[in-house]
């Protein structure tokens, strides 16, 4: 939705743990005259109702505002002409003062929802003033918003006790739908890695999901293990904390490890 190429601190992986817009108000304050232009369009929507046989390809639509003169205005080839083609075809709403649209940006799992994709069409008679209000399904800025960190911990304001494995790569759905106990292994693990370690942030969001993306610990997660004394305890936490959920023991396995070399 916004920021697909990370170029922000701010996570905005919505389908992950990041924010993003989720739902989006169109505010019109003016009208506009009949064939002005300025519609809201969704490019990738047809009109409600329309038969699949009567939709219009984009270059019989780019022929139709050719022939019209109605994109005399613009270069042809342009992004404004290909706009003003698909705003004659695909689901629009013309401006209207004091109306509004409301339209959704993700899937109830957080997936960007490709059918709202939208733009603004060319105005070609009169004046549009319009705003907008977006809605977040988070904090998008502030000490509670997720970001993209470099896994040496914030001071706990951001700490992710989360297993690598509830994260999902970009726009994919994972196992990470699914509990497991080896998710509570690793969450414990971080609580007493940090417990040893006088209460520092054992991980934070940042520190996750670089684990998840690149395999490799965390610096500040090797520092609070580290800090472990008991050699046996150091070890099943460390063991607790591995990356493959698969490699990891139940509680009891870890109880009776410590049990054994108590």
């Amino acid at each position: 939705i916004d920021d697909y190429s990370r170029t922000q601190t701010a996570n905005m992986e919505s389908w992950a743990v990041g924010t993003n817009r989720f739902a989006t108000v169109l505010l019109y304050m003016t009208d506009l005259p009949p064939d002005g232009g300025g519609e809201t369009v969704f490019t990738e929507g047809w009109p409600v109702g329309q038969q699949t046989s009567d939709r219009v390809p984009l270059r019989e639509a780019l022929d139709a505002v050719r022939s019209s003169g109605a994109a005399a205005l613009f270069q042809k080839k342009s992004w404004q002409e290909k706009m003003l083609a698909k705003c004659t075809t695909r689901l629009s709403y013309a401006p209207r003062r004091a109306g509004a649209v409301l339209f959704y940006s993700q899937h109830p799992n957080g997936e960007p929802d490709k059918a709202s994709q939208h733009g603004g069409c060319p105005v070609l008679d009169g004046e549009k003033w319009a705003a907008n209000l977006w809605v977040w399904n988070g904090p998008r800025f502030g000490p509670h918003a997720p970001v993209f960190g470099d896994g040496e911990g914030d001071g706990g304001a951001r700490r992710c006790y989360l297993a690598p494995e509830r994260f999902v790569a970009g726009g994919r759905r994972g196992g990470g739908d699914v509990l497991t106990a080896a998710m509570d292994v690793f969450a414990a693990g971080c609580v007493i890695a940090e417990i040893y370690a006088g209460g520092g942030a054992a991980l934070d969001l940042g520190g996750t999901t670089s684990y998840r993306r690149s395999g490799e610990v965390p610096a500040c997660l090797r520092r609070c293990v580290g800090k472990i004394g008991p050699p046996a305890m150091r070890a099943a936490v460390r063991h607790m904390l591995r990356l493959d959920p698969a490699e990891r023991l139940g509680a009891a396995g870890y109880l009776a490890r410590l049990r054994a070399d108590a």
